[in-house]
């Protein structure tokens, strides 16, 4: 890495600032979708990773769009097989969200008309198709490229092997089995066979994406029957938190260092920090959506990680940031396991409605 240009881009960037504030500086690992980044601290990010490839035009349209298409470009290879394992990968990269975009908008046709947000979506689906386009053209350019190179092949085979029939002495082969050879040397192609080990080849990354998914370590079992909690926990509310520590991942620093701590039962508390200091961490282990490198957390007299997933979350609820809807009906949102009564959910929404006057 060029340091010096490194911490020229920072400070074009207005970005030094913002390391400052950060517990690992550069090394503090980025939430999902930017989740711990402001707005600005997102674009000034993007524009200071544009500005550390030095290019010489800069499209500052979607800093997405161009990693997609300069990645597409990147993995065209000078070894025919290799760059279209790559482009059919790509391909499958780009297409999902397609997909994702299609299902979402059909699912909320109704309020997208209501807004008047027609046109929005569509433009957002073209864009979706246009990056999906890139890679899927230069797939289907290698496709054609294969297919020329082993017809010209075929053809070279075809006409030297009828420059040796002409130049065999009379008498040596028959007539018939000579224009037999002609005959079906006509129909002579390599890029059959070529064609379809490398649609075999490129159809294996499924299955290569499967392999992937078989490794990724499952979570926590939903019920350990031998430590089940009893019905009424937690009845108090106690939360004691022993030499609690987190990372994501085993190569990453550290997010909470041996935090101990002891929230009393039927007591409200606030956690206060700067931005990026663990809090959104801390909650996430509390619902184990994080599993701790070591430390321990009991709720009343009761550890949780010796617990399964679902006497855990089902026992503790959350509101979080983003506030997350389920298409369905407004009952269903409220109760989506559909363990309540009719009554039970009416009689929380008037006291929760009485509550808000």
């Amino acid at each position: 890495m060029d340091n010096e240009k490194y911490n020229i881009i920072l400070e074009a960037c207005s970005l030094k600032k913002d390391l400052e504030l950060f517990a690992f500086g550069d090394q503090t690992i980025i939430g999902e979708r930017g989740l711990n980044l402001s707005g600005g601290q997102k674009q000034r990010f993007q524009i200071a990773r544009a500005l550390y490839h030095d290019a010489d035009i800069y499209l500052l349209d979607d800093p997405f769009s161009v990693v997609v298409a300069h990645t597409g470009t990147h993995l065209f290879k000078k070894y025919y097989i290799c760059a279209s394992r790559e482009l059919a990968r790509l391909c499958g990269v780009c297409q999902a969200p397609i997909v994702q975009h299609f299902a979402e908008s059909i699912l909320g046709s109704t309020t997208i008309r209501c807004f008047n947000q027609e046109e929005r979506f569509m433009d957002t689906n073209f864009k979706l198709v246009d990056a999906y386009s890139r890679p899927k053209f230069h797939f289907s350019s290698a496709m054609e490229w294969l297919c020329f190179r082993m017809d010209m092949l075929a053809t070279i085979t075809y006409a030297t092997f009828l420059v040796f029939l002409i130049s065999m002495p009379t008498g040596m082969l028959s007539p018939g089995v000579a224009g037999l050879a002609v005959t079906y040397g006509l129909g002579f192609s390599m890029h059959g066979v070529i064609w379809d080990l490398t649609v075999l080849e490129n159809n294996i990354i499924s299955v290569e994406r499967i392999l992937q998914y078989s490794y990724i370590p499952s979570e926590a079992p939903l019920l350990v029957e031998e430590n089940r909690p009893g019905h009424e926990w937690p009845s108090q509310g106690k939360v004691e938190i022993v030499d609690l520590q987190v990372q994501y991942g085993p190569h990453l620093p550290l997010v909470l260092r041996g935090v101990t701590c002891t929230f009393p039962g039927g007591m409200k508390i606030g956690i206060v920090g700067r931005m990026g200091s663990g809090k959104s961490t801390l909650v996430q282990t509390l619902f184990r959506m994080l599993e701790p490198t070591a430390g321990q957390i009991w709720i009343d007299g009761i550890n949780i990680f010796n617990i399964g997933l679902h006497d855990l979350q089902s026992r503790l609820s959350i509101i979080p940031q983003d506030p997350t809807m389920f298409g369905g009906t407004l009952r269903s949102n409220l109760d989506p396991l559909e363990e309540y009564t009719d009554e039970e959910i009416w009689e929380v929404s008037f006291f929760f409605f009485f509550f808000l006057i």
